[in-house]
């Protein structure tokens, strides 16, 4: 008999993008920043911190000192390297006119110098990139952003949720739902009065046929039922 052979599970986390969290308050600067100029390129850089499953960015973070163009980002490297020994490891640069992507100017003079590099563009952040040391070796990688959200412990017990039905669902599909015992006692007359009011060229109420279809239904009700929310 041949067996199955036994299952070889690596035990690695593989992940295509490595992970870049960033603030709100951070997103809402750079809102704020990019209307300020929409015509040049400029840049911010942030304190941030690998935590070995992604790099997150904190809300600490400087506009240094730069000359700017259309198309180009220049810094006064002497200050940025102060700011670097600071702890500003990471950079959000700005690009005007719908520029969504990382430009070879950008890969050749800010995404190598930092370990963490975002564009922001149309009032949101559209590329990101992420430098890696591994074994005195420097590795670029592709970068995913998501929010950085507070849990801010906000009770929602006010908010009562009633009956909702999908928008393209017919009274049909609403009809299948109940006669397969999924529906609650109380729908059994909300389908009838609502048929009744809503499809009157169709549903006849002092029809024999439709009253047998409404009786058969609301015996259905003797049969265990699950609450449901469509």
């Amino acid at each position: 008999m041949i067996t199955e052979p036994e299952t070889f599970t690596t035990g690695y986390t593989v992940i295509k993008e490595y992970p870049v969290k960033i603030p709100l308050l951070i997103y809402e600067v750079c809102s704020y920043l990019a209307k300020q100029d929409t015509s040049n390129e400029f840049a911010i850089i942030v304190k941030s911190e690998n935590t070995g499953k992604g790099y997150v960015l904190k809300n600490d973070f400087v506009i240094p000192e730069q000359t700017v163009s259309a198309a180009s980002v220049d810094f006064d490297n002497v200050k940025l390297l102060e700011y670097r020994k600071q702890g500003y490891n990471s950079v959000i640069h700005f690009h005007p006119m719908n520029l969504k992507t990382f430009s070879g100017t950008d890969d050749r003079y800010i995404n190598t110098h930092f370990d963490v590099s975002v564009l922001f563009c149309d009032n949101q952040f559209t590329d990101a990139i992420v430098n890696l040391d591994i074994n005195g070796i420097r590795i670029q990688v592709k970068g995913s952003v998501i929010f950085d959200i507070p849990n801010f412990d906000i009770q929602m017990t006010n908010i009562k949720k009633s009956r909702s039905y999908p928008v393209n669902a017919g009274w049909g599909d609403y009809w299948k739902l109940h006669t397969k015992g999924t529906g609650s006692l109380v729908d059994y007359n909300f389908y009838e009065v609502q048929y009744l009011n809503e499809h009157n060229n169709d549903y006849k109420q002092n029809k024999q046929e439709n009253k047998r279809k409404v009786k058969s239904w609301k015996l259905q009700s003797k049969k265990p039922s699950t609450e449901f929310t469509l």
